[in-house]
């Protein structure tokens, strides 16, 4: 018996140092659907129910072991879902980066040496309308279904940006007309090297997520003066 509770003590221990970081939210679709998202490093779940409770959708997938957002280089705005809608077909397009889970993506493992981009608001994929291929084919958001219309090729331009070329198509992720106003949708577009094709991962940190931010010379962390909460309070190591 004591070696027993010894177990669950070292369990317990080990749960509660563990480094592993771990975000779940619940979100309800505008059919009143209800979807529960748990993120972990390295890992996606997404299980979508019905108003009865009924489970009618399930993802696991495989993801670089963190959040991104990806910032338009020509435009310096963010990968954005319209609204922050959860519907298929919702527009994607660029905003403002303004730290919402409409901006945040997961960069998950697909077939052909590809990648799936799936929104953390939503869960949902980064696809091509209608599965075309011609230039100018709006991208939206869709329902992660496993077609070549959802599978990305990240090819890294030496210059710390990517590109994104679509499986299906062969063509590129794109800003329509170098847009840099907000609002301006996405595309498929014939590579062409132009800096509305070229983006920047930025690492982005679930909601809810904290870190202290240490001094390398003191390893003093930032503090706030007696743990005030008024606006105005001195910041000090």
């Amino acid at each position: 018996m004591k070696k027993f509770i010894l177990l669950i003590l070292i369990a317990v221990i080990t749960i509660l140092h563990s480094s592993t970081v771990e975000a779940m939210k619940y979100t309800y679709t505008k059919t009143g659907q209800l979807a529960m998202i748990t993120v972990s490093p390295g890992k996606y779940l997404n299980f979508q129910y019905d108003r009865n409770g009924n489970m009618i959708g399930r993802k696991n997938l495989t993801c670089l072991n963190q959040e991104y957002k990806l910032i338009n280089v020509n435009s310096g705005k963010a990968l954005d879902v319209n609204a922050g809608n959860t519907e298929n077909g919702t527009k994607i397009q660029i905003e403002t980066d303004n730290g919402t889970d409409a901006q945040r993506w997961l960069i998950c493992n697909a077939p052909n040496e590809s990648y799936k981009l799936i929104n953390v608001n939503s869960g949902k994929a980064l696809d091509v309308s209608g599965g075309k291929t011609n230039e100018g084919t709006p991208v939206w958001l869709w329902n992660d279904n496993g077609t070549e219309a959802q599978q990305w090729r990240m090819v890294n331009n030496g210059d710390e940006t990517y590109t994104f070329i679509n499986v299906h198509s062969n063509k590129a992720l794109d800003v329509a007309g170098g847009g840099v106003t907000n609002g301006t949708p996405l595309q498929i577009w014939t590579n062409n090297g132009t800096t509305a094709q070229k983006w920047r991962l930025v690492k982005s940190f679930p909601n809810g997520y904290e870190i202290k931010i240490t001094h390398t010379v003191s390893g003093k962390a930032l503090d706030v003066r007696w743990g005030g909460t008024s606006d105005g309070m001195p910041i000090q190591l």
